[in-house]
Formats: structure tokens, C-alpha cells, sequence
């Protein structure tokens, strides 16, 4: 339960027809034979603006579609569940604040950064991957200054070792910002510190993704607690059960007068997330540091207004 869900890239209008006729799936990539892709194949690689992935345990889907269906003021759409997280869409800075500071079972809010075939069938697989990245702009994101993180998974694909897509996808930032801006950003390791922008990697059937990872700690770290204990449950779990418990329209039939009691407690984390759940407190109130506080991009009009319409709902 403890696994980070793995962001599948969305169907093809391909796979959507073989699902709507009936028929089998495509086969595997790692089976099915690699003609060499002509020139337009090699540059099909996409920079879609306003998509999103939250992560959550698996189990735990209809909670954060839920949590995410109560963020349409924000410009929150699309809500689809998927395998240990949910996809959805809306304007990028709303939905990063506002996702971020309510939902409450999710694990991490992945902004859609880029995603397109990896170029497997003409260069071995750490080239390909160089390659794909070397396309993109890394300007736009990593400031002269700034480090950055990478964390990558992959499956059923020639890339057999997510080892080696973090290294040659900090490789290929690395020089593209030698190249393109004179400087090569440091090891975030070496300063002790977190990373300015936390990168997240999905190569599934030689297909890539590359997500902003705007929570940067897991969001279950409310910041109510000092120190974690290392056996205590999860808080986005707690959250996700209890939202899926229905204990939210008991207490509203209950005109609130709703006791909550925990006789196995231990370190408090279901009646604490109750407490926030019932008395609508976002759980992303108590956290006071952000990656997206130093992106080039970041609004803070933008957030202070989302900030004070979540501490105004505190009953």
C-alpha cells in the first residue's frame, strides 16, 4: 500500500479503437517486431499544457477523484481514474496550488511536462532517451542556479533499468543547459538540500513521460508533525479510507453532532484526519514550503488567493 502509483500515458486514438471494436491488444512492445521509424516518427514528442496525474495508493482512486471533483472552481476537469492515481485537466497555476493544498489522499500532484516515442528502433535505449530529452527547452524550467532531481520507473519496454533513465536524463538536461545557457546545474545531493525542481520519469513500452513533480516531499507529509514515527499510518492513507468509510455524510446527517473514536490508536493519524476532514481544513494549510515557490512561473497573487479561500472554509 505503500507503492507511489505509476502514471500510464493516456490511450492512443489506436488502442481506443481496438478496445471499441473488440479486439485483442496490440502486442507488447517487447515482442512485436521494430521497423525503422521514417523522419516523421522520430519527432513525435508533445508538450501538452494543463495535464495532470495524482498519485494515490492503490485502492484509494475514487477518494482522490472525489477530492478532485470539488476543486471545478479551480478549473479542475476531466477527472478520470487510473491505476493508482487519478488524471485530470485545468489551467496550470489553479489547479497546481489549488490540488496541492486540498487533496488529501493523493501522494503527489505530477504536472505534464512532456510525453512521445522513444526512438528504440534506430539507437540503443540510453540513446533514445537522451535523444528524447535533448529536445526539450530545459531553460524554461531550471534557472541558472537551480538543481533539480530526477526519479524515474519503467516497464514492459526495451528500457529494462530505471537506473539508466536517471542518468541519461540528468545527462541530457545537463548538457542541453551547457549548450543552450552556459551553465551546468550542481548535484542537489552535495548541498544537502532538496531539489529546485523534482523531475518525475514514466518509460512504458518505449513510450516516455516526463512529469514536474510539483509536491516535492509527498504531500502525506502534512507538516503538523515534528517527527514522523516510523510505524504510524500513512495520512494520505488514513485520509483516502476514511473518505471512503462515508463518515463526511454521517456527520452532516448527524447535524454534526458526530463522535469519532479509534479504539486501536496509536499515534492519533485517523482522528486527526478526521478532524481536518470534518472541520474542512485543507491539509496542505500546515505545509509552509513548496517547489513551485521558486519556479519562474510561480504567481503569488495567484496563491495567496487560493491560500485564503482554503483558510476561509475552516469551520
Amino acid at each position: 500500500a505503500g507503492r507511489e502509483g505509476r502514471p500510464r500515458p493516456e490511450r492512443s486514438n489506436e488502442q481506443q479503437l481496438f478496445r471499441r471494436q473488440g479486439r485483442n491488444r496490440p502486442t507488447p512492445a517487447s515482442s512485436r517486431p521494430r521497423p525503422r521509424p521514417g523522419p516523421k516518427q522520430q519527432q513525435r514528442i508533445q508538450f501538452p499544457k494543463g495535464h495532470f496525474f495524482a498519485t494515490c495508493h492503490p485502492g484509494l482512486e475514487p477518494a482522490t477523484a472525489q477530492d478532485l471533483g470539488k476543486l471545478e472552481w479551480a478549473g479542475v476537469r476531466d477527472v478520470a481514474p487510473g491505476k493508482s492515481g487519478v488524471y485530470f485537466k485545468g489551467p496550470s497555476l489553479q489547479v497546481r496550488y489549488a490540488a496541492n493544498l486540498h487533496l488529501r489522499s493523493a501522494i503527489r500532484v505530477l504536472e505534464l511536462l512532456a510525453r512521445g516515442d522513444l526512438d528504440v528502433g534506430r539507437a540503443a535505449p540510453g540513446d533514445a532517451i537522451y535523444a528524447f530529452v535533448r529536445k526539450i527547452d530545459w531553460t524554461r524550467f531550471i534557472e541558472r542556479g537551480m538543481t533539480f532531481r530526477v526519479q524515474a520507473q519503467c516497464w514492459d519496454s526495451e528500457v529494462t533499468s530505471s537506473l539508466l533513465v536517471m542518468k541519461r536524463v540528468r545527462d541530457a538536461i545537463c548538457d542541453t543547459l551547457r549548450d543552450d545557457a552556459g551553465w551546468r546545474p550542481e548535484d542537489p545531493r552535495e548541498r544537502g538540500e532538496p531539489a529546485d525542481v523534482p523531475l518525475h520519469v514514466v518509460v512504458y513500452r518505449d513510450f516516455m513521460t516526463i512529469y514536474l513533480d510539483t509536491s516535492g516531499d509527498s504531500l502525506h507529509k502534512r507538516g503538523y508533525r515534528s517527527k514522523m514515527h516510523k510505524a504510524s499510518l500513512n495520512e494520505a492513507a488514513a485520509a483516502g479510507l476514511l473518505m471512503q468509510s462515508g463518515v463526511e455524510d454521517l456527520f452532516e446527517a448527524c447535524d454534526g453532532e458526530l463522535t469519532v473514536a479509534d479504539p486501536m490508536c496509536g499515534s492519533g493519524t485517523l482522528l486527526i484526519e478526521a478532524g481536518l476532514l470534518l472541520s474542512r481544513t485543507a491539509p496542505g494549510l500546515y505545509r509552509d514550503d513548496w517547489p513551485f515557490f521558486g519556479w519562474s512561473d510561480y504567481d503569488e497573487g495567484e496563491w495567496h488567493t487560493i491560500l485564503n479561500r482554503a483558510e476561509g472554509e475552516v469551520c
